[in-house]
């Protein structure tokens, strides 16, 4: 089984629930993936400093994984209403059947 993590507000590594039981359960291997929501962005009014802090904890997050053998896939979507369906294609394209 592959499985698929999918990091929204904790960008952890360590002591990271769903990572730790993916990785435990997934003997096919994992993926890592951060969306980038701007419409949820956008609604929320969300600044530029915020910003600049999720992208270098996604810079910190994919070193991290990296070192585990875990590729982390960032997707920029520009609508919420989008995500199932990128969730549904990448699971397709890495052949996951764990989310």
């Amino acid at each position: 089984m592959r499985g698929i993590v999918w990091f929204k507000k904790d960008l952890r590594v360590s002591d990271n629930p769903a990572l730790f039981n993916a990785c435990g359960n997934c003997q096919d291997g994992v993926i890592g993936v951060y969306i980038i929501d701007l419409e949820m962005w956008n609604k929320h009014f969300t600044s530029h400093s915020q910003i600049e802090f999720i992208l270098n904890g996604l810079h910190l997050l994919k070193e991290s994984l990296a070192k585990l053998n875990i590729p982390l896939v960032i997707k920029n979507i520009e609508s919420t209403a989008h995500i199932p369906n990128y969730l549904w294609d990448l699971a397709q394209k890495y052949q996951a059947n764990a989310l």
